[in-house]
């Protein structure tokens, strides 16, 4: 409340509707947008069916079992008492990056580089393509799916930025070696999507934070897969992730206006 009844004064301020967004995101991983419903199920149990569908999913595409992570001793930042916090793998299907290509002039599959994977947006239009006679090395499990995250994973200025894959089924995508596909087992990639996006996430793609997400130097930084899928997430459960989303959606409409 405090936060609509100053956000006309913030947006007013030097750099303020950038700041506004910051906390919009902020609030919505803290889970401070919106109120808890008694009747909604619990973070934990988004968890259990998330392993079920990873073994699954492994199974399907005979992939090997993911080599978890230990489980997270230490709360980044408190949470109310119904959410988990809980490392990315443990809510994926799939985490890893994509592949060097052998690029072609045209063909019938796009590659998606980090020039597709902007703040606005997935945009497909700077997408290459690759040989079709290299498809064979490519698994199942490569191919984007809709709803796919795709983070940015080199370079400074480039790494940390965040998309989710939107495209038309009739278009065939893999991703590049510089782009890791986060492939969500069942809960919302726009939820999610805030997590990254984060100031808590986004300030430490710095080699010089204390608490630094990445590797190498200021002139070329490398976020690692396995950092990736040991990255703490604060986890509401599933309904909730949804009502945290169109507040977010709404408050970021009027963060455009």
């Amino acid at each position: 409340q405090q936060f609509l009844a100053e956000f006309g004064h913030i947006a007013n301020a030097p750099g303020g509707v950038a700041r506004l967004r910051e906390m919009v995101i902020q609030l919505a991983i803290s889970g401070r947008l919106v109120e808890r419903i008694e009747s909604e199920t619990t973070a934990s149990q988004a968890i259990e069916a998330a392993a079920e569908l990873r073994c699954a999913y492994e199974k399907k595409l005979d992939l090997r079992a993911t080599r978890m992570h230990p489980p997270l001793h230490s709360k980044p930042f408190p949470v109310p008492d119904h959410w988990q916090w809980t490392r990315l793998e443990q809510i994926c299907i799939y985490i890893q990056r994509g592949k060097g290509p052998k690029y072609v002039e045209r063909s019938s599959t796009y590659v998606v580089s980090q020039k597709c994977v902007q703040w606005s947006g997935f945009d497909l239009s700077s997408a290459r393509f690759v040989a079709n006679d290299s498809l064979a090395s490519y698994g199942k499990e490569r191919f984007l799916c809709a709803g796919d995250l795709l983070w940015n994973s080199t370079g400074t200025g480039t790494a940390g930025r965040v998309a989710i894959y939107q495209a038309d089924e009739s278009v065939t995508t893999v991703a590049d070696s510089h782009v890791t596909v986060v492939r969500l087992a069942n809960c919302s990639p726009r939820y999610l999507w805030c997590v990254i996006a984060s100031p808590w996430v986004q300030s430490r793609i710095e080699p010089s934070h204390s608490d630094s997400l990445v590797s190498g130097t200021t002139q070329q930084v490398e976020l690692n897969t396995s950092t990736a899928r040991a990255l703490p997430i604060p986890l509401p459960p599933i309904q909730a992730q949804s009502r945290i989303v169109a507040k977010v959606d709404e408050l970021m409409a009027l963060c455009d206006k």
